[in-house]
């Protein structure tokens, strides 16, 4: 007879289950004192010990693969480096690898579960015959050795090198009982005192009881004082109601004493006067602020014959506009650049009849300025404001002088730059006496006199 028992304690760091059951891959990492797991029925926790149980005996294990996978595993490390595999393929045996190395042929090679026993420690205890699994306990059998007769108990301690520590075991566990009764007796007894005392306490719940209905009574009269005052109010919108009907029928009987209306006329006729009316009123009060206004302004001066002088004006004013008009052709002549491509004559015959307009302008502009030049000193006149605005258009005519020397002098460098031009194209009539295009002679006489063809 042999029994054996590992007294070395185990702590598992670490459980990993894949396709194990109800388990797709889970990762469990037991506390260092007590784990618990917790979780509603069929969530897997019963498959947890289970998996502990085949890692540790390789019990049947036909149903514990996953549905739909090829293969699972339970992975379990130690605190002291261990690392313990158990898989099973759909197909085939378990396999254990222990440490990296692998034991496949678990019927021939009792050498695996000496390596399990001494990284795990967690075997079955054998004696005689029989074996005991002290170390898991199913969900549905009694803890070990109470489902057995005093008789295999006894033999099982009797055979036990350590029956002493399990005798020591089994009279801490008595003390422990012996404890509980006795605090469940003195439990019960404080239970007895609580439900004595919760009697006592009864009619305190009645008088809450009465005081919640008081409670009640006294919303609901609250309630009622409410609608009280809201009829109070009522009654005095209907007082104040009924003083306004009195007094309705009172002026009602006077009314009906007088006698009825007289029958009106069209009154369109009236509206459209009383308009007028209106509309008359405001022009007379417009005119009115009107004459308030200028009534602070004093007489005009009296003015002289003012024929030449607004003929003048008129004239000068033509004048700046001609002076305004030959500024902007000589600004835009002064930002030509190169001469233009002779290829096409009819912008150069352009170019040249503006010339001869602007020359004719300028010469004008030339007999006009002679002509105020010519002009005698005005009138006298002995109103200062009339003098100031003559004054101001003599200023106004010497600025128009002016413009007009500075149009000549510009006329006069149009004609140089005319001439220069008039000279390259003489040249390039003799550089170029066909025409590239029809082949006829050309003509540089026809071009300068701004004919429409350039051929002679």
């Amino acid at each position: 007879m042999s029994c054996r028992v590992s007294r070395a304690a185990l702590v598992i760091k670490r459980i990993e289950l894949i396709n194990f059951m109800s388990h797709n891959r889970t990762v469990i990492e037991p506390s260092a004192g007590l784990t618990v797991l917790v979780g509603p029925n069929n969530c897997g926790k019963s498959a947890i010990v289970t998996a502990l149980q085949i890692l540790c005996n390789n019990d049947n294990s036909t149903y514990v693969l996953r549905h739909g996978a090829k293969e699972c595993r339970v992975i379990v490390e130690t605190d002291d480096g261990h690392v313990i595999q158990w898989s099973r393929k759909k197909t085939g045996g378990a396999r254990y690898v222990i440490d990296g190395q692998e034991f496949d042929r678990l019927r021939n090679d009792s050498g695996v579960w000496d390596e399990l026993k001494k990284t795990l420690r967690l075997p079955r205890v054998e004696c005689d015959k029989n074996q005991f699994d002290v170390h898991f306990g199913e969900q549905r059998n009694p803890v070990f050795l109470l489902n057995d007769k005093g008789k295999g108990a006894a033999q099982f301690f009797a055979s036990n090198s350590d029956a002493i520590r399990l005798v020591e075991m089994q009279d801490v566990h008595k003390t422990k009982v012996r404890d509980s009764r006795r605090e469940q007796t003195q439990l019960l007894a404080q239970q007895d005192m609580i439900e004595s005392a919760m009697r006592a306490f009864q009619p305190v719940e009645d008088v809450s009881n009465e005081l919640k209905a008081c409670e009640k009574t006294y919303s609901s009269l609250k309630e009622e004082q409410v609608k009280c005052d809201r009829l109070e109010e009522l009654l005095k919108s209907i007082e104040i109601e009924r003083a306004t009907l009195s007094k309705l029928s009172a002026t009602e009987t006077a009314l009906s004493r007088l006698p009825e209306n007289p029958a009106l006329e069209d009154v369109l006729p009236l509206d459209r006067l009383i308009q007028k009316l209106e509309e008359q009123h405001y022009t007379i009060k417009k005119c009115s602020s009107t004459v308030n206004a200028m009534a602070s302004l004093q007489a005009p001066p009296t003015l002289g014959p003012v024929d030449s002088l607004q003929r003048l004006c008129v004239s000068i004013a033509k004048q700046r506009e001609t002076i305004d008009r030959c500024s902007a052709a000589t600004q835009a002549l002064e930002t030509l650049a190169a001469p233009p491509n002779l290829g096409d004559p009819s912008a150069l015959a352009k170019l040249l009849f503006n010339i001869e307009r602007q020359s004719l302008v300028a010469e004008k502009l030339s007999r006009t300025a002679a002509a105020y030049r010519q002009l005698g000193q005005p009138p006298e006149d002995s109103d200062q404001k009339q003098i100031a605005n003559l004054e101001s258009l003599l200023v106004s005519m010497e600025d128009g002088i002016a413009s007009c020397e500075q149009a000549r002098q510009l006329m006069a460098k149009t004609e140089k730059g005319l001439a220069a031009i008039e000279a390259e194209i003489k040249e390039w009539v003799v550089d170029n006496p066909t025409c590239p295009t029809c082949g006829n002679d050309v003509d540089a006489e026809v071009i300068l006199s701004g004919g429409g063809h350039a051929h002679g």
